[in-house]
């Protein structure tokens, strides 16, 4: 066991600069409880305590470890037991979830782009580009836009949550501080727009009655499809699922108003 200090060979140790690690008084058992201060209360200094309290035992915590020799002669005198490494605590699975189901999914690795791929896959963006063109040319117009398009399009949509321009055309603008290479190499200002303009998930000419979503609701039923079908190889359990807003003012019957919010009325996802 240390060998017990008295409060005034612990000021001499702190006169002398050196750290005594933390410090517990302890008051002394005389019988004698005070609640008289040994000074100005700003101008606390330890060598200001009274006799009695200088001459009682403290304790001493967190004492700073020594290197080399020292150390260990400090550890035999002292006869204190250094603790055993902490095991590494296992990986847990959340509630409701299977340890094994989760352990099996966690095995396989797998990028960000390559998991987006297999949920969102090339059925997914065929339909897009076939109920876009048809809109297209509903509106007489020829847009003949391809699968790779939709990609660089969506590619582009992506980015722009991390960029967040003030507005999309100036990712193609000259100036140095908006201008953006992988955006203006990928695809002309002029087509993304135009592809924008025309974007469509559904044939407006044959849309269910009755139906809010009818304009999304082909689109929302494959992504579910989709995301069932692949969700094991995708990902474990630990995921984490979070909703927003989109801001919307327009007149809809799926708009909803959140009073309080950053973004008080649009679409909930």
């Amino acid at each position: 066991m240390p060998k017990p200090l008295t409060l005034d060979e612990i000021a001499e140790e702190l006169l002398a600069e050196e750290d005594p690690g933390d410090i517990i008084l302890f008051p002394p058992d005389d019988g004698v409880v005070t609640d008289e201060d040994s000074g100005d209360e700003n101008e606390a200094n330890i060598l200001h305590l009274p006799s009695r309290m200088l001459r009682s035992q403290v304790e001493l915590q967190n004492r700073p470890s020594t290197s080399g020799e020292n150390r260990m002669n400090d550890l035999e005198e002292e006869e204190i037991d250094v603790p055993a490494p902490k095991k590494k605590k296992e990986k847990s699975c959340g509630k409701g979830d299977h340890d094994e189901e989760v352990f099996t999914n966690s095995q396989e690795v797998m990028s960000a782009v390559e998991c987006f791929e297999l949920l969102y896959n090339d059925d997914i963006i065929k339909f897009i580009v076939d109920m876009s063109n048809l809109y297209a040319l509903q509106r007489n117009h020829t847009l003949n836009v391809t699968c790779d398009e939709i990609r660089v399009y969506i590619a582009i949509l992506l980015l722009t949550g991390y960029l967040t321009p003030k507005y999309m055309r100036m990712l193609w603008e000259v100036k140095s501080d908006t201008h953006n290479d992988l955006v203006a190499s990928s695809i002309r200002r002029n087509r993304f727009f135009e592809i924008q303009q025309y974007l469509h998930l559904s044939d407006s000419t044959s849309l269910p009655p009755n139906d809010k979503f009818a304009k999304v609701r082909e689109y929302f039923t494959k992504l579910n499809v989709n995301f069932t079908a692949h969700f094991k190889k995708a990902g474990s359990s630990h995921i984490s699922i979070d909703e927003t807003i989109v801001p919307y003012f327009g007149k809809h019957g799926t708009k909803q108003h959140i009073h309080g919010k950053p973004i008080r009325f649009g679409y909930k996802l």
